[in-house]
């Protein structure tokens, strides 16, 4: 194996390790098990959660059109986040743990 090859190996490795450790938890967030705003698991993507805030609180969508669309309609987004968290047990408290 090149020392290329090698390191792409690596590369690839540790992007898959950060997503998944981001499904659970995003700069100290926690994260319901899907986007608010699409509805797409955060596991699925690629990229990192997009953080978005409205009048002091902040959220995290899975991508930078729902961060778009959250901007249209931000109370609705950040009631649904809330909501959904609390479905699945999880507050913003759980992740500092």
């Amino acid at each position: 194996m090149s020392i290329a090859s090698f390191s792409k190996t690596i590369v690839a490795a540790a992007l898959v390790f950060s997503a998944i450790g981001a499904t659970a938890s995003f700069a100290g967030e926690a994260l319901p098990e899907t986007c608010v705003v699409n509805g797409d698991k955060f596991s699925e993507h690629n990229n990192p959660p997009v953080k978005v805030s409205h009048e002091g609180e902040s959220i995290s969508v899975c991508c930078k059109k729902c961060a778009r669309k959250f901007e249209k309609s931000p109370e609705k987004y950040i009631k649904a986040y809330r909501e959904e968290l609390a479905k699945e047990g999880k507050s913003k408290a759980q992740a500092a743990k």
